[in-house]
């Protein structure tokens, strides 16, 4: 069985991603997570350290960022709408018409939920320095579409075989980073002409110590159902490696490494590209278990009555064991983003391409500035379709922002996840 304390790890992760999430900026979210040419301060220690080295001024040559956060949850399939036209009657019985409409909204591979969660806790830069304090908790599962399809198309006669994945993660971050103008007024070649011009490229890099929280990773679960006229039998079987802090103790460690460039042109557009995760590896070394389960119902059963499943007692069909393991490892897939910025007084522009995760992103945002008063949105293909909002308040010496992000619609009846993000800064000179 797998442990209570995961149960109680889950559950805490599930509420940190339901009220806050990463050390990214509200006015990075406003425009869509295209932000790696375009940040400054201390959001430069997260998106690209190259641009600790880039000082513009009208910005601050110290900045310190009081929080940041963002929340982040979501699935691929469900929305509000779905919910109010086929369960909010509970007098209502499903037609055929009805499941095979439901049914069509569920992607072949079922569907997914994902919550992600970073919050700063401390972050400040001062000229080409940066340091951050952060946590960051990651969830997944996933549900197969046809352990979905026996519950509302009935009791049919078939065989399923189902395999079912999810992992959650908390670790904490201690990250220095520092960026470094490497060259002034140098001139790019493609096939020995000259193509771009740049008045500075700069380099930069972030080292990050990783304090592992709690980990459950499932190696292998699969489940067989066969439905017959006699009845349903249920088969299935899992293995998990996880890790929980006890008696104060940290059970992982680990590195991380983000690697960034960037160059200005005469014209003030910046082209920056970021290596991310070029290491970020975590050994789970201090009360690591592995969970090991089988389960089999035997003779085919009826849903009701004596003896039938609603009687059995989970130890008569389960057998599960718990064994210590010396150590097992995690690592955050290696990234690639491109992202081209400008910036002006009254407006800036961005675009960015590259991976999260290793799946493909596309981003395009933007931003008005009036005073003290800064507006942005944006749009963000990641798996889904996200349409971004932000509002930002004050200058160099103080600076408020929050924004909104709604995963494949624009109303709360359609949209199937939400991510809001807000951050409080401060700047000097000196």
């Amino acid at each position: 069985m797998i442990p209570n304390k995961f149960w109680r790890f889950l559950a805490l992760a599930l509420i940190a991603c339901a009220q806050t999430l990463p050390a990214q900026s509200g006015t990075s979210q406003g425009h869509g997570d295209a932000w790696s040419a375009l940040a400054r301060g201390t959001d430069a220690i997260f998106w690209n350290p190259a641009n600790l080295a880039l000082h513009d001024r009208r910005e601050a040559l110290v900045s310190f960022s009081l929080y940041g956060w963002r929340m982040a949850v979501g699935n691929n399939a469900l929305n509000r709408k779905m919910y109010e036209d086929f369960f909010t009657n509970p007098n209502r019985v499903l037609s055929r018409e009805d499941v095979e409409k439901l049914l069509s909204c569920i992607p072949d591979q079922g569907i997914k939920l994902h919550g992600d969660n970073r919050v700063s806790l401390f972050s400040a830069a001062f000229n080409n320095f940066g340091i951050s304090l952060s946590s960051n908790t990651r969830l997944y599962s996933g549900i197969p579409k046809a352990m979905l399809e026996i519950p509302l198309r009935g009791l049919e006669p078939q065989t399923n075989r189902f395999y079912l994945h999810g992992e959650a993660e908390s670790a904490a971050e201690l990250t220095l980073a520092y960026g470094h103008t490497l060259y002034r007024q140098r001139t790019l070649l493609i096939f020995n002409r000259p193509a771009l011009d740049f008045t500075e490229i700069i380099v930069g890099a972030s080292v990050s110590v990783l304090f592992g929280l709690g980990s459950f990773y499932t190696r292998q679960a699969e489940m067989l159902t066969s439905i017959s006229d006699a009845g349903i039998t249920v088969q299935g079987e899992y293995y998990g490696v996880g890790a929980f802090m006890k008696n104060g103790h940290l059970p992982g460690r680990g590195v991380g490494l983000n690697l960034g460039i960037s160059g200005r042109t005469p014209d003030r557009y910046i082209i920056s590209i970021v290596l991310r995760n070029v290491f970020h590896h975590i050994t789970w070394d201090k009360n690591a278990k592995g969970y090991k389960g089988s389960l089999d119902t035997g003779l085919p059963k009826f849903i009701l009555g004596s003896g039938q499943l609603a009687g059995l007692e989970g130890d008569e069909i389960a057998d599960n064991s718990e064994t210590d393991l010396a150590s097992f490892n995690s690592a955050r897939p290696f990234d690639v983003r491109l992202g081209v910025g400008r910036k002006l007084k009254k407006y800036d522009y961005a675009v960015e391409t590259g991976t999260e995760d290793h799946k493909f992103l596309l981003a395009f945002g933007g931003g008005l500035h009036y005073n003290i008063v800064h507006l942005f949105s944006a749009y963000r293909y990641y798996s889904a379709h996200f349409f971004n909002v932000g509002l930002g308040l004050g200058g160099r010496s103080m600076y408020f922002d929050i924004s909104l992000g709604m995963q494949d619609g624009l109303t709360a009846s359609y949209y199937k996840g939400l991510v809001i993000a807000s951050s409080l800064q401060f700047g000097w000179n000196y």
